[in-house]
C-alpha cells in the first residue's frame, strides 16, 4: 500500500511540473479584420514576443506602428498596454483576452478622455497569421 501510495505521489508531482509548459504562449504575429461597409478591412496587427510571463512586441493600425509598453500573461489570460501621445498628454490603450483554440479573443479598453471617436470599448477574435518561432 504504501508503493502505491509514493507510486502517485510521484505520479503528481511530474504532472504538475508538465503544467507551466502548458501556459499560453502569444509569440507570433496576429491579425483583427473588421470589415469596412465598402469591402475593404480595417486590419490591427499584434506582433508579439512571450518570455516567460513577459509579453513584448509591437500593435500596428494601418501605418501606426506602436511599441507595447507592458505586457503579461498569466494561463491563457494576457493584458497589453500602448501609450501614444495626444496633445502633449499620454493616452494609454489596454488589451485585455485570452487564448482560445481559435485565436485571441480581445477587448480594447481606449484611453479615458480626449476627443475620440467616441466609440468606447471594443474587440473581437484575432486570427495567427504567421508564427515567428
Amino acid at each position: 500500500m504504501k508503493r502505491l501510495t509514493w507510486f502517485y505521489i510521484a505520479i503528481g508531482i511530474a504532472f504538475v511540473g508538465v503544467l507551466p509548459g502548458l501556459a499560453a504562449d502569444l509569440s507570433g504575429s496576429w491579425v483583427f479584420r473588421r470589415p469596412g461597409p465598402d469591402g475593404t478591412s480595417n486590419d490591427t496587427y499584434f506582433r508579439l514576443k512571450q518570455s516567460g510571463n513577459e509579453v513584448t512586441g509591437f500593435v500596428q493600425q494601418r501605418l501606426n506602428l506602436r511599441k507595447i509598453d507592458s505586457g503579461s500573461v498569466e494561463g491563457n489570460k494576457f493584458t497589453l498596454k500602448v501609450t501614444t501621445m495626444f496633445g502633449g498628454q499620454p493616452r494609454v490603450t489596454t488589451y485585455e483576452g485570452t487564448l482560445e483554440n481559435d485565436g485571441l479573443h480581445v477587448k480594447v479598453i481606449p484611453p479615458a478622455g480626449g476627443r475620440g471617436r467616441g466609440r468606447g470599448a471594443g474587440g473581437g477574435r484575432f486570427g495567427r497569421v504567421k508564427c515567428l518561432r
